[in-house]
């Protein structure tokens, strides 16, 4: 709730992810670009609810991390056999950077993949236990259907949970039964629309992927190797190294390392095959550049893990210390996020939702009725996110394929630095007459840096 707030209130402009959310749901599709549309989805009903708002967006995101953070406390629960580890393995969560700020202050799908993910265990260990109703298989199926759904990542992470399974005879026993074949069904069913739109847009399903993987411009398949190898080293690091340090300060007196229990070894080899399937992507598919967010859905049960092995009574001890210290971080990280962008005249730097449209928004009215009806067009998400926040009944493209030469005699097209020389070509070839504008106003809390908007105000030759 206090997340929700805060983002309502900090500012009425759009993140990049939010942008890009805003562009998406103008339409309802099987497939939107590089990832599942499972999220847009959603986010087309809470604006259905909540209307074209900050307020859908926030709604949405937060709920989705409260689901998260209930069902990891269910799955702690029953792993650990102990409310108390399972209090201070949810606790952990808030000692994890990409998750108290990173999904705080952007991300989409890394959240709700992170929330499948979570779900996905938490419906595997019930059949582990020995709940094998049909009704567990099903629902099984569709976690892990809708998994596929938010993002393509998680299917590393059905292969690292059905490893186990090879190893672990009482696990495997409740788990392969007849039954089991309901849970594939249902699987299939939810995910057969989009991988038949996927394979008819293979490039647009995994252009920008590719090119994100590959972005250090690698001299050869070992230099890429490497530099993927040190990248997942490094953000793992940067995942794990405050909630370690913490288990380092308070709790390494009850920490024993020692694999006695099926839950132990079900999560070591989790964990083992996880690492195993990303070396192996990382060298045969010359993989260049990790990005910590593309581990949230597999070290997000590394609080949970820490928890297995380290006794109940150290726990119990330390866990005031713990609330305190994650607390302090909420609040820190909290105010850190309302306060900070009211520093942008010291600091000298501004965030993306310090970007002033909404002073443009008058600027922007004129120029758009000005036109007679134009197609708008913006060239990144961002921009025309944001743009389309404040004309939600206006369709803004993003994409030069969506460019319609013959609907439109005029054309407004938006941009910061430049434009794309391509698009430059395409309207030259189509008869249209530019010229160049720009608006300008001060970032959202400040009296001295400007914010430039450019556009182009086409006609028909």
């Amino acid at each position: 709730m206090v997340q929700f707030v805060q983002r309502v209130f900090v500012s009425p402009t759009l993140s990049v992810d939010e942008a890009e959310q805003f562009i998406l749901s103008q339409s309802f599709s099987f497939g939107y670009n590089e990832q599942p549309p499972l999220y847009t989805w959603l986010q087309i009903v809470s604006m259905y609810l909540f209307g074209s708002t900050v307020v859908a967006l926030s709604f949405l995101k937060n709920s989705i991390l409260c689901i998260t953070f209930i069902f990891y406390f269910k799955l702690a629960k029953i792993v650990s056999h102990s409310e108390v580890k399972a209090i201070v393995a949810t606790l952990g969560l808030y000692l994890v950077p990409q998750i108290f700020w990173e999904a705080k202050v952007d991300q989409t799908h890394s959240v709700i993949v992170t929330m499948a993910s979570v779900l996905a265990l938490y419906s595997f260990m019930q059949i582990f236990r020995g709940h094998t109703s049909l009704f567990r298989f099903l629902l099984l199926g569709i976690v892990c259907g809708l998994g596929v759904l938010s993002k393509y990542n998680f299917v590393l992470l059905l292969f690292a949970a059905i490893c186990p399974l090879f190893v672990l005879t009482e696990f495997r026993k409740n788990f392969c039964n007849k039954k089991l074949y309901f849970s594939i069904l249902s699987f299939l069913l939810i995910i057969l629309p989009h991988t038949l739109w996927f394979l008819g847009h293979i490039t647009d399903g995994t252009k920008s992927t590719v090119e994100r993987m590959h972005q250090q411009g690698v001299l050869n398949v070992f230099s890429g190797a490497m530099g993927g190898i040190s990248n997942l080293v490094i953000s793992s690091a940067t995942f794990t190294v405050l909630l370690l340090a913490v288990w380092i300060i308070f709790f390494r007196k009850g920490f024993r390392i020692k694999i006695d229990s099926q839950d132990k070894k079900y999560f070591s080899i989790f964990f083992v095959a996880t690492y195993s399937l990303l070396f192996c992507i990382i060298i045969f598919l010359g993989v260049s550049s990790i990005k910590e967010r593309w581990l949230m859905p597999y070290l997000v049960f590394f609080p949970l893990y820490l928890t297995l092995f380290t006794a109940s009574d150290m726990l119990q001890e330390k866990i005031k210390v713990l609330v305190g210290l994650c607390a302090a971080i909420a609040v820190f990280s909290g105010g850190l996020y309302v306060l900070g962008p009211r520093l942008i005249d010291v600091t000298r730097h501004a965030s993306r939702i310090q970007t002033p449209f909404v002073k443009l928004k008058s600027q922007l009215d004129q120029v758009v009725q000005s036109a007679d009806e134009p197609q708008l067009y913006a060239v990144d998400y961002f921009i025309g996110g944001n743009i389309r926040h404040f004309f939600p009944e206006r369709v803004v493209s993003t994409k030069e394929k969506e460019l319609e030469a013959d609907q439109h005699s005029n054309l407004l097209l938006f941009y910061e630095k430049r434009v794309p020389r391509s698009l430059l070509n395409k309207l030259e070839r189509w008869n249209y007459e530019c010229t160049t504008s720009e608006m300008r106003a001060t970032y959202l809390y400040s009296d001295e840096i400007q914010y430039t908007l450019k556009y182009l105000q086409c006609r028909k030759a």
